[in-house]
């Protein structure tokens, strides 16, 4: 997707993957506040690429409950320990592991000790 270089910091945004799940027909929403209306970017080639895969694993989570088909990378089952989780690249989805490991073992650990445990 084209954006502006100053929005690229925001990274995945809440609700950023409305766009991407339901078809890019009419362009990427780009989130702004609630007072106006949200940007639209032009999508890119890999951005519809994304997209189509994006909708093939949500249509089979919605058929069936298990996001995975023979045609895609397996989607892993969330699991707290290993925070697996897939990741959608340019270069297709890739299945990773550690899902923002350092800030939740933080937010874990103060809780922990806030709870005096």
């Amino acid at each position: 997707m084209t954006r502006p270089h100053h929005e690229e910091a925001l990274g995945a945004t809440h609700a950023s993957e409305v766009s991407y799940v339901f078809g890019l027909d009419r362009g990427i929403v780009l989130p702004g506040p609630p007072s106006r209306p949200s940007p639209v970017a032009r999508a890119s080639a890999v951005d519809a690429q994304v997209s189509e895969v994006m909708q093939r694993y949500w249509t089979n989570f919605a058929k069936s409950g298990n996001p995975n088909s023979d045609s895609l990378p397996a989607w892993p089952k969330f699991d707290p320990s290993s925070r697996a989780y897939i990741q959608f690249t340019d270069a297709g989805p890739i299945a990773k592991e550690g899902l923002r490991r350092p800030y939740c073992d933080l937010f874990i650990e103060n809780v922990k000790r806030l709870m005096g445990g």
